[in-house]
């Protein structure tokens, strides 16, 4: 059996997540500048 050492998979796997993370965090943050922005004009 073939064994990937776990150190070079978790990196692998973190930094998906991690990409992931920002990637919902660069959205949630968009959408609230949208948010904020229609507020603010809506005043």
């Amino acid at each position: 059996m073939y064994e990937v050492p776990l150190d070079d998979l978790d990196r692998k796997l973190h930094r998906r997540i991690r990409m992931t993370l920002a990637g919902s965090c660069a959205e949630l943050n968009k959408s609230k500048e949208q948010t904020d922005l229609r507020s603010y004009f809506t005043k």
